[in-house]
């Protein structure tokens, strides 16, 4: 079965959807800010200013059940 592609920015806005309710966000660091190398792609914040850094988009997208199993987050 072929799987449907979603969106990078339409799996975060899902993600922070969910995130929201517990008051974190996920976030995206560009490649040329000099935090890249600290904080990876991903991160997530929560209320308290709280960092987890290098969060895997689909992996947490999975694991919040937000990305069904047909469907992957296009390259």
């Amino acid at each position: 079965m072929e799987k449907i592609l979603v969106t990078e920015r339409a799996a975060l806005q899902r993600v922070n959807r969910v995130l929201a309710r517990e008051g974190s966000r996920m976030k995206v660091c560009r490649e040329s800010s000099p935090w890249f190398g600290n904080l990876g792609r991903y991160y997530v914040v929560n209320q308290y200013n709280a960092i987890e850094q290098h969060a895997n988009l689909e992996g947490w997208a999975r694991d919040l059940g937000v990305l069904k199993p047909f469907e992957k987050i296009k390259p």
